[in-house]
């Protein structure tokens, strides 16, 4: 209970300022670099494309394009995405079915209902219409780098040597890959900045003002209409948990906050 008594604020205000770290982080995940990097990154190492989609031949006046994962391992399934569209003027009838060739440990096919099955059937494509729909595939007994070799028919006929694809088993990659899409893209990292402003930035202070009593932030290379925030950081801390929180400018665009914990104000008051 100690432990969370430090690690969460003890005021309105220093609530407050813990708010405003939190907006700002939203605000900076979202709108720049860090979320549309692990968003690229995610879809760059998760999927490996059987065909060009500007390449697909028509099987059956259909046209099938499969995505598979390029890591599989055996703690995690993993998506095989098939898409169908019907370039006909009629009704068709599709069913896919998805062969694992053995050498890679035991391959378990489930269907998107989570039958162990290893076809998928669209019934009544609607012309010049798109369906999608996916397998899930885990290994057993797998060996790092090692391929697992998928093949596809089409209404059992096999469809051409350009959509077998060949993920490779990996616990780390899939681990990795798993970590991203849980903790670091939405809706996971809604819940995920929270606690990372929490841990990070408030006890990060707290810590600073216990261990020297009174510390000393220089921040510097602010331009001129941004000192405002610095004033701001000391009105939160003034008053809050820390009631000793002064400004002032160091040189040209720079400024310093001195912040005092309870230790150093109660020795201040006594040298009154």
């Amino acid at each position: 209970m100690d432990f969370l008594k430090d690690l969460l604020p003890r005021t309105a205000r220093a609530w407050g300022f813990w708010f405003i770290l939190l907006i700002t982080a939203y605000l900076f995940y979202y709108l720049l670099w860090p979320y549309s990097c692990c968003d690229v990154a995610y879809e760059n190492a998760r999927w490996s494309s059987s065909r060009d989609p500007q390449d697909v031949p028509l099987v059956d006046g259909l046209k099938v394009l499969v995505r598979a994962p390029k890591w599989v391992a055996d703690f995690i399934e993993r998506e095989v995405e098939v898409s169908i569209e019907n370039t006909t003027d009629e009704p068709k009838l599709a069913v896919v079915t998805l062969d694992a060739e053995p050498g890679v440990g035991r391959a378990y096919i489930y269907d998107v209902d989570g039958r162990q099955q290893n076809t998928l059937t669209f019934r009544d494509i609607q012309p010049h219409s798109k369906v999608v729909s996916e397998f899930r595939v885990r290994v057993s007994g797998g060996q790092y780098g090692k391929q697992l070799r998928l093949r596809f028919r089409l209404n059992d006929k096999p469809l051409p040597l350009g959509y077998v694809v060949d993920p490779k088993f990996s616990c780390f990659h899939t681990l990795s890959l798993w970590i991203i899409r849980e903790l670091l893209l939405p809706p996971g990292s809604n819940g995920s900045i929270p606690v990372f402003v929490t841990i990070v930035y408030y006890p990060a202070i707290r810590a600073l003002v216990k261990r020297q009593g009174q510390s000393k932030v220089e921040v510097g290379g602010w331009k001129k209409s941004g000192a405002w925030v610095v004033s701001i950081l000391a009105w939160f801390l003034r008053e809050g948990d820390y009631s000793e929180a002064t400004v002032r400018c160091v040189g040209k665009g720079s400024a310093s906050i001195t912040i005092a914990g309870p230790e150093q104000e109660s020795a201040n008051s006594q040298n009154r």
